[in-house]
């Protein structure tokens, strides 16, 4: 039973690991190569990777998860007003702090705080609408943890497209290296968000299993005792 469980935590995580990663190095490497990064592309990559996660993980463990599409597309839409409020209110600060110019580690900061908040927004409506729902134990890591893997993810694809930008690149190298470090940058920081949540989901759904399976053998015991 012990292996059963192993094996089918190894399985999710590798699923959800490689769908999350690929989606995302397909997505930021389109956002950060455009001349004009398209939001819209992103949000369709959102949607896209929550169609998958719960086609090929989810659907079969869980209830309630056909909304896990749809939460992580509205998710993903919300952080752009949180961000926008976030911005406003601390605009100030980074003006008179000297942060809104754009340097490698300014852009990484800023991309962490992007990042957060994106998964702040997703990560919330996910635990509320589906892992809370399914009385999944521990479900409330799930915010913690996208906060974490997508504030720490974007934050590296952020470095890496700022130094994509920068002459140092093209000075040391002899030539431009631009695409090569987006796209660095990019897979490196979806590994990360892949990982991350990977590690979470796996857990989580681990523990709901074997919960289920105790619960299943008390009912038998029950009904089978005269």
């Amino acid at each position: 039973m012990q292996t059963r469980h192993q094996n089918s935590t190894i399985n999710i995580f590798l699923k959800w690991t490689g769908l999350t990663s690929l989606c995302f190095a397909v997505g930021l490497t389109y956002y950060f190569s455009s001349i004009r990064p398209d939001a819209l592309f992103l949000t369709v990559t959102f949607i896209a990777l929550g169609l998958l996660q719960w086609s090929l993980v989810l659907r079969q463990r869980l209830n309630n998860v056909v909304l896990w599409t749809y939460v992580t597309g509205m998710g993903y839409i919300l952080s752009f007003v949180v961000y926008y409020m976030l911005d406003q209110l601390t605009r100030p600060l980074w003006i008179s702090t000297g942060l809104a110019n754009s340097t490698p580690t300014i852009d990484a900061v800023r991309g962490v705080i992007g990042g957060a908040v994106i998964g702040f927004s997703i990560g919330i409506p996910q635990w509320y609408v589906v892992l809370r729902i399914n009385k999944i134990r521990n479900a409330a890591w799930w915010i913690p943890a996208t906060v974490l893997a997508y504030g720490i993810g974007l934050g590296i694809a952020s470095l890496f497209y700022t130094l994509a930008k920068s002459a140092r690149w093209d000075a040391f190298f002899g030539g431009s290296l631009n695409m090569p470090v987006v796209v660095l940058g990019a897979v490196l920081g979806s590994l990360v968000i892949g990982v991350i949540t990977g590690v979470t989901i796996a857990w989580l759904l681990r523990n709901h299993s074997v919960e289920q399976n105790v619960d299943s053998a008390q009912q038998l015991t029950s009904t089978a005792t005269p």
